[in-house]
Order: C-alpha cells, then sequence, then structure tokens
C-alpha cells in the first residue's frame, strides 16, 4: 500500500471514527435517555475526529510526509504504472 493510499485510509477513517462517536452518542442520549454528563464528555472529541478527519482528507492538514506522499503518487500517475 502507497502511502497515499495511508494517508487516505487514515484520514477517512478518523472521520469515520469521530462520526460515529457523534450519532451514536447522540442516539444514545435522545432515544435511550443516556446521561447527559456521558454525551457531554463524548462529544466534543467525536466533533474534534470528525473535524480533524475531514481537514485531513482533504489535504488542509499537511505534513511533510503527506505532501511526500502526494507528490510519489502523482509521480506513479504521470509514469503510467
Amino acid at each position: 500500500m502507497s502511502n497515499y493510499m495511508k494517508w487516505i485510509v487514515r484520514s477517512r477513517a478518523m472521520a469515520f471514527a469521530g462520526a460515529a462517536m457523534v450519532l451514536g452518542t447522540s442516539f444514545a442520549g435522545f432515544e435511550l435517555g443516556l446521561d447527559a454528563r456521558v454525551v457531554w464528555v463524548i462529544i466534543p472529541p467525536g466533533i474534534c475526529l470528525l473535524v480533524a478527519g475531514m481537514l485531513d482528507s482533504l489535504g488542509l492538514i499537511q505534513r511533510k510526509w503527506v505532501k511526500a506522499a502526494i507528490r510519489e503518487e502523482n509521480q506513479r500517475m504521470r509514469s503510467g504504472a
């Protein structure tokens, strides 16, 4: 698996995990009567994961290795491999 694919999978997994935390906790709070303290503790990290995953997926949080992964994928696509 190329570095580019690792980056995409990681960022999408981060966004999915955040969405699952937020939606799951919201459902449990509203429908199943989960205590409000638990909801207020779990939702903020879920939102942070969701936003960070979305920004990372869009390439707005780019570290040097992400830029290198994109460069590697562009070279691979140009060469036709």
